[in-house]
């Protein structure tokens, strides 16, 4: 009898084994792409590739089905001096990127939009101090002082970074990558903001490379597959 319960134990777990075996065989391996289309999020006059990205694995990228963000990471490149970008445990560099219906609503845009240009007790607004390179330099007196640093493109779009104090290991990014789409990173404060136009190019170059044409044919395969799984 018990010999007889110990056969049947040993049976259930050898196919329970065999179950889990076949099912790791058989399953569908991580796609080596990930494709991501803002369009219907935004209006419809808007450039299409512009909101397009054609994302490969090694970028570890986050992104939920009809989202208006996505997030990747990007490693140290041979060809910059900076053996670490982000302020983790991790040399890289997490990047934040948003659709944005309405520039009004980008932080780069809106952050700095009421500063003035010297400080007034009665209001408090960011007020401008001065220079440090070719950025102008904005302070605020909250209850948590920020230094923030203001510059524009070669498109005219305003790019803010903030410093929220010597706590604080990183400085904090705002930049639009077009009309409709806004990156947000944190970098390490050891990289100066003197060098930070070489960071800069680095992850444009990079999110130039992701704004691939859409692959229709792949998406339409995709849709079929998740319809014929309801």
């Amino acid at each position: 009898m018990f010999k007889n319960f110990l056969l049947i134990i040993f049976v259930w777990i050898a196919s329970w084994l065999f179950y889990e075996f076949i099912r790791h065989e058989l399953k569908e391996p991580a796609p080596d792409y990930t494709y991501i289309d803002f369009s219907s999020l935004l209006a419809k006059d808007i450039e299409a590739n512009g909101v397009k990205f054609k994302i490969s694995k090694e970028f570890h990228s986050t992104y939920i089905v009809n989202s208006s963000s996505f997030t990747l990471h990007i490693s140290p490149s041979e060809h910059l001096p900076f053996k670490k970008l982000g302020t983790g445990s991790s040399n890289s560099l997490r990047i934040l990127v948003k659709a944005v219906n309405d520039e009004e609503r980008m932080r780069s845009v809106y952050t700095l939009a009421k500063a003035t240009d010297e400080k007034k007790e009665s209001e408090n607004r960011p007020y401008f101090v001065g220079y440090s390179g070719d950025f102008k330099m904005f302070n605020s007196d909250h209850s948590s002082p920020f230094t923030y640093y203001l510059k524009e493109d070669s498109n005219g779009y305003p790019i803010v970074i903030t410093d929220p104090g010597d706590w604080s290991h990183g400085y904090r990014v705002y930049r639009r990558l077009n009309s409709n789409i806004e990156i947000d990173y944190v970098f390490t404060k050891a990289i100066d903001l003197s060098s930070w136009d070489l960071l800069d190019n680095y992850i444009l170059q990079i999110l130039d490379s992701l704004q691939q044409p859409y692959n229709k044919k792949i998406m339409a395969g995709t849709r079929e597959q998740r319809a014929s799984h309801i």
